[in-house]
């Protein structure tokens, strides 16, 4: 209290003689502009400085160890703190409310940064974290001109509330080296990017991701799951760094596990209006769709088995699925809030439909006859049931031969993902046999997928005889022509004769 509540004093230089100022040692002294606190002091007490809200300038000794509670707290006039590379602490309210503090870096050597150290600096506009290795409760609370964090791998623990109240904060950097995050870390901070790299994923849950536009998983994220990332309603993309052995992702930012058998999460603020699902995907994680607003339809062309709870709730535009033979149960509530679903699609035998669906809509149940089971499931989910025979196939329009879409479904479900679940474009895609297009497999009866697929004509002689057969065969389903020209000057093939010289063989779709 040497100088307590002094406010005349004009400006305060503490010589390099002094090693210690004590508590309240200049409290209130708000007529001093400028503050000077020699290299020989090693400690600053609690509220040694506190309200010197007059103080434009502030320089403190390459000494000094720690700054104490309060100790320049409500120096509102300071706009620039150098903090000496030997402090190892800085105490609880330390610097609170100098709100016209732009900037802060830290020495390496800091180990703890008190609790609402910067409270209220609300022009603080970038943080350097230097060494610290913890972040008291509320420590940047309300710093409203905070746009950016980044730790270091030196932050081990992040306390309640550390950045609450920061709500132009849109971009944070998780370390893998952070270890505990207390309750409400981030409350009211509008993070729409993020770079997550560590192994504990109910980290995620501190973040407020109403408003999460983009996610990072870094080369050491784990336990990243659709149910965490149920409520990142903006979430338009995730991506995967390189080396991550965990996880990947496709085109549309969509979140799997790296061998591509889970699907995570689909970024639900995508603008797509389909998706098919790839090929490999086996599973689907709780949530993975849920809030996707946009999407119309969703495919499942591959082998995937179970679909996890509420993995399609709140989709709000969807109007219609379509699950493949494979599919063995569905998660409670996962088709719950989806009031313009029209119809689901059922490739195969009555799969366990969960509790809790079509709260808000009753959407048509289409299945085989040859699963007569699906007469009970459907009046015991209150939907109508047409079967897929009496429907007619879908089947695409720019190919000269209409193709299926269920037979593209089955043998060209790699082809399909590759095309983004675009029958029209897959059906017109080159085979794997690098000769065929995609519909002419599906007239001649060859594997799309296969390599080594190939349509044979087989000549041989039977009693004097030339006999022509074909494979593969799909008998009275195709027809099978063999046609000739005299000379490759004629104009049009026609039936063969004893003169014909240029054959060819033919198959073709019945009229």
């Amino acid at each position: 209290y040497m100088f307590y509540n002094l406010s005349k004093i004009k400006s305060i230089t503490i010589p390099d003689s002094v090693t210690s100022i004590g508590k309240d040692a200049f409290y209130n002294c708000s007529g001093a502009t400028s503050i000077s606190i020699g290299n020989g002091v090693t400690s600053i007490g609690d509220y040694a400085f506190i309200s010197c809200s007059g103080a434009t300038s502030i320089s403190i000794g390459n000494s000094v160890t720690s700054i104490g509670t309060s100790a320049f707290s409500g120096c509102y006039g300071a706009t620039s703190i150098t903090i000496p590379d030997d402090v190892t602490s800085i105490g609880t309210y330390a610097f609170s409310g100098c709100y016209r503090l732009g900037a802060i870096a830290f020495p390496d050597r800091l180990e703890s940064v008190g609790a609402n150290a910067f409270s209220g600096c609300t022009a603080l506009g970038s943080v350097d974290f230097g060494g610290a290795a913890s972040i008291g409760d509320n420590a940047f609370k309300g710093c409203t001109g905070l746009k950016e964090v980044t730790f270091p791998d030196s932050v081990r623990s992040l306390g309640a509330g550390a950045f609450s109240g920061c709500t132009a904060l849109s971009t944070v950097a998780f370390p893998a080296g952070i270890e505990s995050v207390d309750a409400g870390a981030f409350s009211g901070a509008s993070v729409k990017t993020l770079l997550f790299d560590n192994a504990n994923g109910a980290f995620l849950d501190d973040i407020s991701k109403e408003s999460l536009r983009t996610l990072f998983l870094g080369p050491n994220a784990r336990g990243v799951t659709g149910e965490r990332l149920a409520d990142c309603t903006a979430l338009q993309s995730v991506l995967v760094a390189k080396g991550n052995p965990a996880y990947a992702t496709d085109k549309r930012g969509a979140l799997y596990d790296a061998a591509f058998g889970t699907l995570v999460k689909y970024p639900c603020a995508a603008a797509a209006e389909s998706f098919t699902v790839p090929a490999t995907v086996r599973a689907v994680e709780p949530w993975a769709f849920a809030h996707a607003t946009a999407l119309r339809r969703i495919d499942f062309p591959g082998g995937v088995e179970t679909i996890g709870r509420g993995a399609f709730d709140w989709c709000l535009s969807l109007e219609s699925i379509r699950f493949p033979a494979t599919l063995a149960s569905v998660g409670d509530g996962a088709l719950r809030v989806c009031p313009a679903l029209g119809t689901v699609r059922f490739e195969g035998d009555v799969a366990d439909l969960g509790d809790s669906q079509f709260l808000y809509a009753k959407p048509t149940l289409q299945a085989h006859r040859a699963y007569a089971g699906w007469e009970a499931a459907a009046a015991a989910a209150g939907c109508a049931l047409a079967w897929i025979e009496d429907l007619g196939e879908e089947a695409t329009l720019a190919t000269p031969v209409p193709v299926p879409f269920a037979w593209l479904d089955r043998e060209a479900a790699t082809i399909l993902a590759a095309h983004g679940g675009d029958y029209e474009a897959a059906a017109l895609a080159t085979a794997a046999n690098g000769r065929n297009a995609v519909w002419e497999c599906y007239v001649a009866g060859l594997a799309p997928e296969d390599a080594a697929a190939a349509f044979l004509a087989k000549i041989e002689i039977v009693d004097g005889e030339a006999r022509v057969s074909y494979d593969p065969d799909l008998g009275d389903a195709r027809i099978y022509l063999v046609e000739g020209k005299e000379t490759l000057d004629d104009e049009s093939w026609s039936s063969t004769n004893g003169a014909t010289r240029f054959f060819r063989v033919r198959v073709a779709m019945p009229e």
